[in-house]
């Protein structure tokens, strides 16, 4: 057996060659000059065969003591056997046998500090993780050395060549081949349907990371950083410059988000970090829509939190208006209420100071759903009479259009959906004048809420049926699922139930497929309801 084979030229010496004989060769590379090997690539341990290692070393019993504890070591270690080995060996040593798993967790989860925790003795034989991976990066060429370090930079699980090639400064040519040899040296890992996505495993990113600080100049690394962010930020803004995306993001958009959704999440935090304020903003501004349309409500919350702080930071009015909406919004909807007020006083405040009467309106109208979330729709229907009197002065239809949903919502909760429905029956004409079909679509799925509180179940399922088709024809399967959940309700308070965990079923899966999580429980709850 020859282990941790790098260089093959003082290798094949070695190779046995009488009959009946053979050589096991491990290595970090594929060793492609090894003629007639049969090839096994190892993966990292799954977290069960991780987890069965790791008692075979410390004890079941032990790990029996403190599961949740072995449980984050474990990950901490990313199933990476040498590093579950020397972990291993290190608390079974006289003098750490009686330390709590939970206090050696505790030291793993220091990223600085990580690696230097991960060298040992196996065997009588100094060894660690740290010197493994160098076995691979001594014979990387410089242009891929320098590649493997910038990637150690880059905030996020993953990665695509023209994020790394960003990232390094480089040509996407140059980075895809410096991928290629990293790979060969499994230094990167290569995923995604095609393999166009590479990431780092935990520890080689720490150990990247280390390299670049004591290679490249703080100034370098953080210019590195900035062109990272900028890269997501850029791509956010193209997303959002294609006509239309504000109503719906288009699919490839959707595709994407889906993908990089995670990293963006430590991008932001990252930018955060960092304090760079500026990215930060063009990047919280740009997600917006793709958090509304998944419902990623306390994303939401979280990301424009942060937003309104550097806004504040750079004296950006404009960015802290727009972020305190957003903020709020989704405050409102986690039932934040009590702490909403405020935001949107604040916003009212920016708005007016600026003459910017659309947001104002705006305002005025979230304002009012804030105080209908309170119970208090007698209040609301005052904000929605002052944005009202601006949409008017302005001449604005659509804005009007818009706002008589809100207005209807709030004579439903004082019980009065006769008025609801003569509201949202002005605004349905008008918006038939205007023939633009979101509007008309928008009117009338509130109408069917307002019919169905008024037990006229037929025309609510009349009403609401073009707009069921209009949300499935353009293919957006958030609103689909909302106009399937009003069709469920309606089917259950007509009392075909059975109708109606077929409504609830069919937007379960919708929602499940753009991962609004929270939507998932809501329809879940539904349609146990329906099957009582």
């Amino acid at each position: 057996m020859l282990d941790n084979v790098a260089d093959v030229s003082r290798v094949v010496p070695l190779l046995p060659s009488a009959p009946g004989s053979a050589a096991l060769l491990t290595s970090r590379s594929a060793l492609p000059s090894v003629r007639g090997a049969d090839r096994v690539e190892v993966e990292p341990l799954p977290t069960a065969e991780a987890m069965r290692l790791f008692e075979r070393i410390v004890g079941r019993e032990r790990v029996a003591r403190e599961p949740s504890a072995a449980d984050a070591i474990i990950s901490l270690l990313g199933g990476l056997p040498l590093a579950i080995c020397i972990t291993g060996a290190n608390l079974s040593a006289p003098s750490l046998r009686s330390r709590p798993l939970d206090a050696h967790a505790r030291l793993l989860a220091d990223e600085r500090r990580r690696l230097s925790r991960l060298e040992g003795q196996l065997d009588g034989e100094d060894i660690g993780v740290r010197s493994s991976f160098e076995t691979s990066y001594r014979v990387l060429p410089q242009d891929a050395r320098r590649l493997f370090r910038y990637l150690g930079l880059i905030a996020g699980a993953d990665f695509v060549p023209e994020l790394a090639a960003r990232c390094a400064g480089i040509g996407r040519e140059e980075a895809e081949r410096s991928l290629g040899e990293l790979a060969d040296r499994q230094l990167v890992e290569v995923g995604g349907a095609a393999g166009e996505r590479f990431r780092l495993h935990d520890l080689l990113r720490l150990y990247a990371r280390d390299h670049a600080e004591h290679t490249e100049t703080e100034a370098q690394r953080r210019e590195a950083a900035r062109r990272s962010l900028d890269w997501y930020a850029t791509r956010l803004e193209d997303w959002l410059g294609r006509r239309g995306v504000h109503e719906l993001p288009p699919a490839d958009a959707i595709e994407w988000f889906a993908e990089e959704h995670l990293n963006l999440q430590a991008n932001v935090r990252a930018a955060y970090e960092s304090q760079e304020w500026d990215l930060l903003l063009r990047i919280a501004g740009s997600l917006y829509e793709f958090l509304f349309y998944r419902s990623h409500w306390e994303e939401m919350e979280a990301v424009k939190a942060m937003a309104v702080k550097a806004a504040r930071i750079r004296h950006d009015d404009s960015a802290e208006l727009s972020s305190l909406i957003h903020l709020a919004e989704a405050r409102r909807i986690l039932g934040h209420r009590e702490e909403t007020t405020g935001l949107y006083e604040r916003a009212l405040e920016i708005a007016r100071g600026r003459g910017d009467k659309d947001k104002e309106g705006w305002i005025l109208t979230h304002f009012g759903d804030l105080q209908c979330d309170l119970r208090r729709p007698g209040e609301g229907l005052r904000r929605y009479a002052e944005a009202q009197a601006i949409y008017r002065q302005r001449d604005d239809k659509g804005a009007e259009i818009w706002l008589s949903a809100h207005m209807a919502d709030a004579y439903q909760q004082l019980d009065r959906p006769e008025d609801a429905v003569r509201v949202l029956a002005e605004a349905l004409e008008e918006g038939r004048r205007r023939g633009d079909p979101a509007e008309i679509t928008w009117c009338q799925w509130h109408c069917a809420l307002a019919y169905d509180q008024m037990g006229r179940y037929a025309d609510a399922e009349e009403i609401l049926a073009p707009a069921v088709e209009f949300h499935r024809t353009r293919g957006d399967q958030a609103g689909l699922a909302t106009m399937l959940k009003i069709r469920g309700d309606i089917h259950l308070h007509a009392g075909r139930p059975a109708l109606a965990r077929e409504a609830y079923g069919e937007a379960l899966e919708l929602v499940r497929a753009i991962e609004a999580h929270s939507r998932v429980a809501e329809l879940q709850a539904a349609l146990e309801q329906a099957s009582e």
